[in-house]
């Protein structure tokens, strides 16, 4: 299915800087699951604990972005195009989960074979097989699965893959409609999330397994109307576009964090920082559309769903080595530090390899079964 020529190259990178800041914040909630000394407690700041909102982000530029490409094919209802749609997305996102959920099965067999008594009291529970092909079909993130197992980023992967679908009705009913219609569809989407956020647990928007799919949906609508707002103003002068309001916008989302602002707050922020880097043409695209952040928002997607597999792994060396070689002492900071530079290292190289022999690999050969 061919993609609109019409590019926007910043929001790439930008995919890329979120998946490791999630990375960081699952880091540090190992740590704390751990029971060991934290990077942050978000005592003094929330940059780190409230990272998990850069889900959030995913969502409302997977809705900006989705209108971008499809829109013109949804529009026309033509029911080939619409097929190959959703093919276009299935192979975007299924090769690599099921990959991932397969490694992740292997990882568990491999465990239970090679330390059975660890596995049994420390991990079995994380693994239960009733719930696995819950996980590789997409049937999580509406309360068909109740406990966190499995890869557990895989939940945010279920909920795209339905918002998808969701878009074959909304991005036409949005994307031809007027833009009163776009403001008041916006207003009540962050009004749903609102909502959401008072139902959640200790009110942080923290809904994966049971409203995840809720979640998504309302803040990828968000991004449809967002993508609105661009279509107006790409082609005009706009302060928006200007290089200050995209440092203002970038600022105000690590600030919103910071502060641990209300999630509609957050979530505002960051449409306003999408809007801002798909509209920007100056310095900010420049640094953004650098060789290193461009090559990290290629894997973004590898970088995600392989975190989980890595960061078990260093659970696992922690308890069988280290902390047998040092039963009296804790890790020091610049330990905690070094464990994590190594973990993206991990996570940052397998994922280029991942990116390249089974995203692109598999999406090409799939894609060309639907071409024949």
């Amino acid at each position: 299915m061919r993609a609109n020529p019409s590019y926007i190259e910043s929001l790439t990178p930008l995919r890329g800087i979120a998946a490791v800041f999630v990375v960081v914040f699952h880091y540090n909630s190992f740590l704390l699951f751990m029971g060991l000394p934290v990077l942050s407690n978000g005592s003094r700041s929330g940059l780190l604990v409230q990272s998990y909102f850069w889900v959030d982000f995913f969502f409302v530029l997977s809705g900006f972005i989705i209108t971008h490409v499809y829109a013109e094919a949804l529009l026309s209802k033509e029911k080939g195009r619409v097929q190959k749609y959703l093919w276009a997305r299935f192979t975007r996102l299924y090769p690599l989960h099921l990959f991932v959920m397969l490694l992740t099965a292997g990882w568990a067999l491999g465990l239970k074979a090679l330390w059975p008594d660890y596995y049994t009291q420390n991990w079995a529970q994380f693994f239960p097989m009733d719930e696995f092909l819950k996980y590789l079909g997409f049937g999580v993130s509406f309360g068909l699965v109740r406990e966190y197992s499995w890869n557990l980023p895989a939940w945010s992967i279920a909920a795209e893959w339905w918002a998808y679908v969701a878009a074959i009705g909304l991005v036409p009913w949005l994307h031809r409609g007027s833009i009163k219609r776009t403001v008041a569809v916006g207003v009540g989407m962050l009004a749903f999330v609102a909502a959401l956020n008072y139902y959640g647990a200790l009110f942080k928007l923290d809904l994966a397994l049971d409203l995840g799919l809720l979640r998504c949906i309302s803040e990828f609508t968000i991004g449809i109307g967002i993508y609105q707002l661009y279509r107006k103003w790409r082609h005009g002068q706009t302060i928006l576009e200007s290089d200050g309001f995209f440092a203002a916008a970038a600022l105000g989302s690590l600030l919103a964090l910071h502060f641990k602002a209300p999630p509609l707050i957050i979530v505002v922020s960051f449409a306003l920082l999408i809007l801002c880097a798909a509209l920007n043409s100056g310095i900010p695209q420049r640094l953004l559309n650098s060789r290193p952040l461009r090559v990290l928002g290629d894997i973004s997607y590898s970088i995600y769903l392989l975190q989980m597999l890595w960061l078990c792994s260093w659970n696992v060396w922690f308890d069988l080595h280290w902390k047998v070689a040092h039963p009296d002492r804790s890790p020091t900071a610049p330990e905690l530090y070094l464990w994590l530079a190594l973990a993206l290292c991990g996570i940052i190289g397998s994922a280029f390899l991942s990116y390249h022999f089974v995203e692109i690999a598999s999406r090409r050969k799939l894609r060309s079964l639907l071409a024949s």
